[in-house]
C-alpha cells in the first residue's frame, strides 16, 4: 500500500516598481517665441521628489517637478532633463524663436510729391523700445514711435528699406531686452504715367463706356485713359473699384 504526499508550494511573483520619467511642455504651444512664459515638468508615474535637473548637461539648483520659465529669450534653448530617485528622463529640447518683425510699408505704391509713412511692427504685441530705420543699409533714423516719415517723396528716396526693433514685455525687466531684424521690402516712388485699358470681347459699336473717379464724377470717356503724375496711386485704386461700363 503506498500513500502519496502532495506537496503544494505558492509560487509570489513580485512585480518591481518601475517608472519611466519625461519632460513635457506647459502650455502645449507648437512653437515657443521670446517673451512666452512656460513651464517644464518632469511628468511620472509612482516617482518622488526632489527631483534633479539638467541643463545641457549641467546640474541645476532646482529641485522641483515643475521649472517655470518666464519671458523667455533664445538664452534658454538647450536640452532640459529630470531625475528623480536615480531614474533619468529622455532630453527635451527647447528651442525659442524670434519674434517676427515686419516694416509695413504704405498700402499703395508711393507718388512723388506724397507723404510716406513706414512702420516697424513686432509680431506678438511687446512694448516697442526703439525702431531704427535704414536706407540702403545706412542709417536714416530712430525713433521709440516706430514709424519713419518722408513728408515730400522724390525721386532720391528710391531704396530699400529695412528696421530694427528692440522691444520688452511689461514682465521684464528693462535690461532683458531683445534685438531683431525686419525683412527688406521695396519701397519706390513711381513717376511713370499708369494706362488703364477697358478690354471687351463685344462690338465696340455696340457699346457705350464711361470712367469714374468716386460714384458720380465722371472723368472720361474713352477705352484708355492715363494717369500721369499729377494723379494719385490713391485716385487710381478708387477708378478699380468704382470703374463701370455700360
Amino acid at each position: 500500500k503506498y500513500t502519496h504526499f502532495i506537496k503544494h508550494t505558492l509560487l509570489f511573483v513580485s512585480h518591481m516598481s518601475v517608472f519611466f520619467l519625461s519632460v513635457s511642455l506647459r502650455p502645449k504651444f507648437p512653437e515657443v517665441y521670446v517673451g512666452d512664459d512656460v513651464t517644464l515638468i518632469c511628468n511620472h508615474k509612482g516617482g518622488s521628489k526632489p527631483t534633479k535637473w539638467f541643463i545641457n548637461g549641467k546640474v541645476q539648483p532646482h529641485e522641483d517637478y515643475s521649472m517655470l520659465l518666464i519671458a523667455v529669450t533664445p538664452e534658454n534653448n538647450g536640452m532640459y532633463e529630470c531625475e528623480q530617485a536615480g531614474s533619468k528622463s529622455d532630453p527635451y529640447t527647447l528651442t525659442v524663436l524670434e519674434l517676427m518683425v515686419m516694416l509695413v510699408p504704405p498700402a499703395v505704391p508711393a507718388l512723388q510729391g506724397e507723404p510716406v509713412a513706414l512702420r516697424c511692427v513686432v509680431w506678438g504685441g511687446p512694448k516697442l523700445e526703439q525702431a531704427v530705420f535704414y536706407k540702403d543699409s545706412k542709417k536714416i533714423e530712430s525713433t521709440s514711435e516706430g514709424t519713419y516719415t518722408i513728408t515730400n517723396a522724390t525721386q532720391s528716396d528710391n531704396g530699400k528699406y529695412s528696421c530694427h526693433a528692440t522691444y520688452r514685455y511689461s514682465h521684464i525687466s528693462a535690461e532683458a531686452v531683445n534685438t531683431t531684424t525686419a525683412a527688406l521690402p521695396h519701397t519706390f516712388i513711381n513717376t511713370e504715367p499708369l494706362i488703364l485699358h477697358v478690354l471687351t470681347k463685344k462690338a465696340s459699336e455696340s457699346i457705350f463706356w464711361t470712367w469714374y473717379h468716386g460714384v458720380f464724377y465722371n472723368i472720361h470717356a474713352n477705352l484708355s485713359y492715363v494717369i500721369t503724375l499729377k494723379k494719385t496711386i490713391i485716385y487710381l485704386s478708387t477708378i478699380h473699384k468704382y470703374m463701370i461700363i455700360y
